[in-house]
């Protein structure tokens, strides 16, 4: 039972930070910010990683992250990039990747950028 319970609690917690943007838009100022939760086969969260173990793709263009952080809950970080141009003005998928074998990563897929004035 405890075990369900923690199970559930931390479903929970992933659901609740991942849906913080998974569809918004990128703030005005151009950073674009990816709460991403990291954890391994077993599912259990993964800290202690550092921003070399991370990369960012934007339509399939490597991206430099400029911002790290770890996030409130183990295993949760935020990541934030200044995308490349991109004439696209349409929907812009996100890939993250963590270069350490057998973890899974879950971030937002994407967003949309601010329409231009």
């Amino acid at each position: 039972m405890k075990r369900a319970w923690m199970a559930a609690s931390c479903l929970l917690a992933c659901i609740g930070f991942l849906s913080h943007g998974i569809l918004g838009q990128q703030p005005s100022d151009g950073l674009v910010t990816v709460p991403v939760q990291v954890t391994d086969q077993a599912g259990r969260p993964v800290a202690d990683l550092q921003l070399k173990d991370f990369g960012v793709l934007e339509n399939s263009m490597k991206q430099e992250i400029k911002t790290f952080a770890k996030g409130e809950t183990e295993g949760a970080y935020i990541i934030g990039y200044y995308p490349a141009q991109n004439p696209n003005t349409g929907y812009r998928p996100i890939e993250v990747r963590v270069f350490l074998p057998n973890l899974r990563v879950r971030a937002r897929a994407g967003y949309y950028p601010p329409a231009s004035k």
